[in-house]
């Protein structure tokens, strides 16, 4: 056991890094979301479909294959797909419903028996169930693409190559 730790520590030292080739590690078919560096394009939005070793192959939305240099990301972002926005728009919708149906119910004539307060009640029953029905069935039809960035210490790769006929390994680790 103790005679192969030399060993190991002769086949890491011969080891010499290359060039670091640093960039992103975005698996193919992966919807991205960029900000060129030194570029008069603000945001570019594609899918990857190769990686090179100083650069990214993306399809752009202008129907176009673009190398983007690794070194030259401000910003990447990776798609969480796309969602609906349902829950907002229940919320907008039960509070534009109270408040209209409030409103209605508060102008009609009142009962000489039941009052004004029984009219702005139902009112607001009445605007509360119309106004969230209304509000789900538009805020599902409003879909956005949600990104999350991808944190420098997660996009970047190293290799090492032997340096002769020297074996090299390397090793990783992330906490």
């Amino acid at each position: 056991m103790f005679r192969a730790i030399p060993l190991v520590v002769i086949l890491l030292v011969g080891a010499t890094p290359t060039a670091a080739q640093e960039g992103p590690v975005v698996p193919v078919g992966t919807r991205v979301r960029f900000t060129p560096a030194h570029s008069a394009r603000d945001r570019v939005v594609g899918t990857v479909t190769g990686q090179r070793a100083d650069s990214l192959l993306v399809w752009t939305e202008r129907r176009e294959t673009i190398p983007v240099p690794l070194a030259g990301l401000d910003r990447l972002e990776v798609s969480n797909g796309v969602h609906g926005h349902a829950l907002t728009g229940l919320g907008l919708g039960l509070l534009v419903g109270a408040v209209a149906g409030g409103t209605i119910g508060a102008a009609v004539e009142p009962d000489e028996l039941l009052g004004r307060g029984v009219n702005v009640l139902a009112g607001v029953v009445l605007g509360v169930a119309g106004g969230g029905l209304i509000g789900v069935a538009v805020g599902a039809s409003i879909q956005s693409e949600r990104w999350q960035p991808l944190p420098e210490g997660e996009r970047t790769v190293s290799s090492f190559s032997p340096s002769g006929d020297r074996l090299a390994v390397g090793l990783s680790l992330r906490f």
